[in-house]
């Protein structure tokens, strides 16, 4: 058994150290928000990264099992753009099928700035409900912060 001075002084620096996690997570010791500027003139529809290359006409097929059955997910990237707070975004529309029917459907919007960076707008998601109706599942509001304005699609 320890001596009782070691106990008392463990005590308190085990005391110290939650006194001090708790100052700190008052204080919103976190991360600060995302809060980046969004300049329209720096982006563009050409999105030619090396690891992301969003050529219009560009398609990709991913097919494989699940605890659902066969998926097959397509992903093609149109030619069409939809302005999202100011940012003329490329269209990319991206169908799942579960056992040949389609289960999700999403367009997603992307646009890429003069860094090179490739930057996600948002998605719209619609998915099949267990009444084979589809509902939407996903939209640019909540792709973003909550502290941003829901309206940051125009269409």
């Amino acid at each position: 058994m320890r001596p009782v001075r070691e106990r008392v002084v463990g005590a308190a620096l085990l005391l110290g150290l939650a006194a001090a996690v708790a100052v700190l997570a008052a204080a919103g010791g976190g991360p600060a928000p995302y809060r980046p500027r969004i300049e329209p003139a720096a982006f563009t529809t050409a999105i030619d990264h090396p690891y992301l290359p969003l050529r219009p006409g560009s398609r990709w097929v991913y097919e494989g099992r699940s605890d659902e059955g066969f998926q097959r997910k397509v992903v093609e990237v149109t030619d069409q753009t939809r302005v999202v707070m100011g940012v003329p975004c490329v269209v990319v529309r991206d169908a799942v099928t579960l056992d040949g029917q389609l289960d999700e459907d999403t367009v997603d919007w992307f646009a890429q700035d003069r860094h090179g960076t490739v930057w996600t707008f948002g998605e719209e998601t619609r998915k099949r409900g267990d009444d084979g109706r589809f509902i939407p599942a996903g939209s640019c509001s909540s792709a973003w912060p909550p502290s941003w304005p829901s309206s940051c699609c125009s269409r």
